[in-house]
């Protein structure tokens, strides 16, 4: 997957309160996201 549908994807999920992003110190080149209580509980439930 291309990062300019992988990042806005991601931002959503953001915007859900599904994950959350670090960025790496000192030099913010890394961008880390993590998955969120509330999307575990998103993930947990059935399609």
């Amino acid at each position: 997957m291309h990062s300019n549908r992988l990042y806005p994807m991601l931002d959503k999920l953001k915007q859900r309160g599904w994950l959350k992003d670090e960025w790496d110190e000192p030099d913010k080149i890394h961008r880390y996201f993590v998955l969120t209580d509330d999307g575990r509980r998103g993930l947990a439930k059935p399609l």
